[in-house]
């Protein structure tokens, strides 16, 4: 039932069912006008040949006019018409007759079945020519949709009207839902391959720098007689130059996995003080070279975050090291967490030498480096602490004043 609906919901098929209702409503009015003429003059036969056997009758016997004109216009009893059966049998006049020797009659049957057959013809051509008609319209919403498939395959996607009602508007609708997914995936391999091009393209300029050092270091030392001491400070040199590109290789893999989703977090309810403590204790050596100090301030002794531990710890690792590079020997770092029932707030601030106005929104941009950045600065890391404070669900942004010190603000919503 309900496929007979659905079939009876199409447009098509609507029509073609009024035009046919239509039509044999037309056309049955039609042989109905034909059929009553035509008893009209089966009718005025019978009259026209009984008039003429009276005329004959009454030629010979006028003296039985009274009686005869009684029999053709009232009712004949029984007994008569047993009688005159008899009689005519004689003759072979009998119900088996052809219907040839009623030449009236004869006639009448011979235009009824041509008028059957015209009926008949005319009606299965008015379903083929109206089946026709529709199915050409079918035909041509088929090639609408083959031509936009071939356009989608040229690269050309477009969509398809919507409008109406029935299967080929929900193949429409389907139709185009695919060309858009199709659309997004193009767009998003697009986007890859940028993504790729300018990924290999910071790599291939941030790898140029030492691997061209070590060039020259190697070089040297291949070429050159030189004593042991400077041998091994050129050694050394070339470790620390290694060193920085494996740190930077390793996060360049880091931040490429985040962006394009190919990291998989383990999220688990834990104490994000312990988190911030675990990326100090990791920086404590550097913090301690600078005499800096660093303090950890709280609200709460339990904040219960739902996080990676490890992926946070090195996004605050990476702020924090921003902060300590910043600030000036004996200065001061201090971590303020604050939790509330909609979000944990982390603000992580230094009294450094600040960033300018004009830098702000482009900190956290891949390989960027501020004019007050060391010469050996990268800069990634704080690109990296964004993608994975985001991932988390969380927001990150920077105020800062120059000469003042630069304060960073993390929040993650609990709802």
């Amino acid at each position: 039932m309900v496929n007979l609906s659905r079939f009876l919901n199409n447009p098509e098929v609507k029509r073609i069912i009024i035009k046919l209702i239509a039509f044999q409503i037309i056309l049955t009015i039609l042989v109905f006008y034909i059929i009553n003429i035509r008893i009209d003059n089966l009718k005025n036969n019978m009259i026209d040949n009984n008039i003429a056997v009276i005329g004959k009758i009454l030629s010979i016997h006028p003296e039985l006019e009274e009686e005869i004109i009684g029999y053709f216009t009232g009712r004949v009893s029984d007994v008569e018409m047993k009688k005159g059966m008899d009689i005519a049998s004689k003759y072979h006049f009998t119900k088996e007759l052809p219907i040839e020797v009623f030449s009236y009659l004869y006639n009448f049957e011979k235009n009824f079945y041509i008028i059957a057959g015209i009926f008949l013809f005319l009606s299965l051509a008015a379903i083929l020519f109206i089946v026709l008609i529709e199915y050409k319209n079918i035909f041509r919403k088929v090639n609408i949709i083959s031509q936009k498939a071939e356009d989608v395959v040229n690269g050309e996607i477009e969509a398809l009207p919507e409008d109406g009602e029935g299967d080929f508007s929900i193949l429409y609708h389907n139709f185009n839902n695919m060309t858009n997914r199709l659309k997004l995936t193009i767009e998003a391999l697009d986007r890859e391959k940028i993504y790729l091009k300018d990924i290999i393209s910071d790599i291939s300029h941030q790898l140029k720098t030492p691997l061209s050092s070590l060039i020259i270091l190697n070089d040297i030392m291949l070429t050159r007689d030189i004593d042991r001491k400077k041998r091994e400070e050129f050694l050394y040199k070339s470790r620390e130059q290694l060193e920085r590109m494996q740190w930077l290789i390793i996060n360049l893999l880091k931040l490429a996995k985040m962006e394009v989703g190919a990291v998989k977090f383990n999220y688990y309810n834990e104490n994000i003080i312990d988190t911030i403590k675990g990326s100090v204790s990791l920086l404590k050596p550097t913090i301690d070279k600078k005499n800096q100090q660093i303090t950890i301030d709280t609200n709460k002794d339990n904040i219960v975050l739902k996080h990676d531990s490890e992926w946070l710890k090195e996004a605050f690792v990476n702020i924090i090291k921003n902060s300590s590079e910043h600030t000036p020997d004996n200065g001061r770092i201090s971590i303020s967490i604050d939790d509330t029932p909609v979000f944990t707030k982390v603000i992580i601030e230094d009294t450094g030498e600040g960033i300018k106005r004009e830098e702000l929104p482009n900190i956290f941009k891949r390989f960027y480096k501020a004019s007050n950045a060391k010469s050996d600065s990268i800069g990634i890391g704080l690109s990296l602490a964004k993608t994975i404070i985001e991932s988390h669900g969380g927001e990150i942004w920077v105020e800062s004043k120059e000469g003042e010190g630069t304060r960073f603000i993390i929040t993650f919503l609990k709802i």
